[in-house]
């Protein structure tokens, strides 16, 4: 698997990309929660402690056990209760599974691709399988998310 490949996929162009999402940076702004180099400071501090609390350690469990997607999965349902959140994890990990079998069209990924197409279908966990199952090597994936 060619390097470029991944990161065209984790590319903020392409839309399952991490920063195909603000994360609620728009919305914070928009409400005045973000109104200047501080509030901003302090809203991006945030994001990333709480990126690697709850996100990447559902990357790196189904990086480790890509059998586990489904519970992880559900799991990563349950923390994202936020409407808009749920639904942009639930979009991007479907479309960044559907992709990686375009992309690497191996049986293992389409496989993986069935059953997230099944469950909810998180970012956080199905990054971790997908780069699993895509021969993908750690450091990559932890760089990417």
């Amino acid at each position: 698997m060619s390097d470029w490949l991944t990161w065209q996929i984790v590319d903020s162009a392409f839309p399952t990309g991490a920063f195909a999402h603000s994360w609620g940076l728009e919305s914070a702004w928009q409400h005045g929660e973000v109104d200047g180099p501080a509030t901003l400071r302090v809203f991006l501090e945030s994001s990333v402690r709480q990126t690697g609390h709850a996100v990447l350690p559902l990357v790196n469990a189904a990086f480790d056990d890509p059998g586990q997607l489904e519970a992880l999965d559900d799991l990563a349902d349950v923390f994202l209760v936020n409407t808009v959140a749920n639904r942009a994890s639930r979009i991007q990990g479907r479309t960044l599974a559907a992709t990686a079998v375009q992309v690497w069209p191996v049986d293992a990924l389409a496989a993986l691709d069935a059953r997230v197409q099944a469950a909810c279908g998180h970012a956080a966990p199905v990054s971790g399988a997908v780069c699993a199952r895509s021969s993908t090597p750690r450091s990559m994936h932890s760089a990417a998310t």
